[in-house]
């Protein structure tokens, strides 16, 4: 015990002198292209350009340089996570649209998007579909990519205290999670590095790919949206197998499975933001994703997340009397979906959520 005290200096001593080591190789190697110069990359796309990016790249900055550099904004756009990626041209209908949907969407990522469009066009685009997924109103989420970019979080912070009066200390997240500092990001970039798979500098260059049969990893495409691999993008027996192994228990997707209920300053925030939305003539669309049919039955044979039930409910309440469109639902059942047309336990594929809006005029 009279060592403990030595031991925990020891400790601390050493992980500051280790500091400046881990900022060094968490800068020199960047395997998830977080000082990537995406400015020229955004430029290329919006003039056309399909880009293959590894998957882990900053899409945060990315959006960023989108919006900063549009030569006009679009009509439609669409923000929310990974669950819509599929929303744009080809779906929707629609010429004039941009996806800016971003991996792993918390509500200040909605208030990141439309905040940049006030910050560079001081309007915002008059149609909006929101993809909602239950875990943007849930307290337990760690998610915290938001705030890794200072242009992007800055939009958030100032769209939010615009819009609610309230502030968010974003100062020490800003630097905690930064991945210059992170120990997590020093470990993976250690590992890849180790590996050989680069010592220093960008391991691959993000390209420019001529045809859809070419694609080998995540790509994006003129409008936001994205194409995955072929083997993720057309249904077969492996797929359908990787679908039934991550739908055979409860969503923990950002600690949803700890949610107790819908917290209430976060939905107080999130109707904040739907009406100064509409107070400024602004048509909005919400979109629930379905999950898949096995982790659908699992949810409710299991009761394991209770609060989605609840969390469709409110929207479905808030939207009628918002006189807003909801399009979509937690449950597939409405729509005949089966396990043979999602890529994972919470991702729909392409053909399949065509299927949902095709339908559908929403402006």
């Amino acid at each position: 015990m009279k060592y403990q005290k030595y031991i925990t200096y020891f400790f601390i001593i050493t992980v500051f002198a280790m500091q400046p080591l881990i900022c060094l190789l968490n800068y020199m190697t960047d395997y998830s292209y977080q000082w990537y110069d995406y400015e020229p990359i955004a430029k290329q796309s919006l003039h056309g350009k399909t880009i293959e990016i590894p998957a882990s790249y900053n899409e945060r900055e990315y959006q960023h340089q989108i919006i900063k550099h549009l030569s006009k904004i679009p009509d439609l756009i669409v923000i929310g996570s990974s669950r819509a990626m599929y929303l744009g041209k080809e779906i929707l209908g629609k010429e004039s649209v941009y996806n800016h949907c971003v991996s792993g969407a918390i509500l200040m990522d909605y208030y990141a998007i439309t905040g940049l469009y006030q910050k560079y066009w001081n309007k915002i685009p008059d149609n909006i579909i929101i993809e909602l997924s239950p875990w943007i109103f849930s307290n337990t989420t760690s998610e915290c990519r938001w705030t890794e970019n200072f242009n992007y979080c800055s939009a958030a912070d100032d769209f939010y205290e615009t819009i609610t009066g309230n502030s968010v200390d974003t100062v020490i997240k800003n630097f905690i999670n930064n991945p210059l500092f992170s120990f997590k990001y020093f470990y993976t970039n250690l590992k890849k590095a180790l590996n050989l798979q680069s010592m220093f500098g960008m391991p691959q260059s993000l390209t420019f790919i001529q045809s859809r049969s070419a694609i080998k990893n995540l790509t994006k495409i003129p409008d936001g949206t994205i194409l995955y691999p072929q083997n993720l993008e057309q249904p077969d027996k492996e797929r359908v197998q990787l679908v039934k192994l991550t739908s055979n228990k409860p969503v923990t997707y950002q600690d949803c499975h700890l949610m107790k209920g819908i917290d209430s300053e976060l939905f107080k925030s999130f109707e904040l933001l739907i009406e100064f939305l509409k107070k400024n003539n602004i048509k909005i669309t919400f979109f629930l994703a379905p999950f898949s049919p096995s982790q659908h039955h699992y949810i409710i044979q299991h009761n394991s997340n209770p609060v989605f039930s609840v969390i469709e409910e409110n929207l479905k309440k808030f939207a009628k009397k918002n006189n807003i469109e909801v399009i979509g639902s937690y449950n597939p059942s409405p729509f005949n979906l089966q396990d043979e047309n999602f890529i994972d336990f919470m991702h729909i594929d392409r053909n399949s959520i065509k299927e949902i809006w095709q339908p559908q005029t929403v402006w």
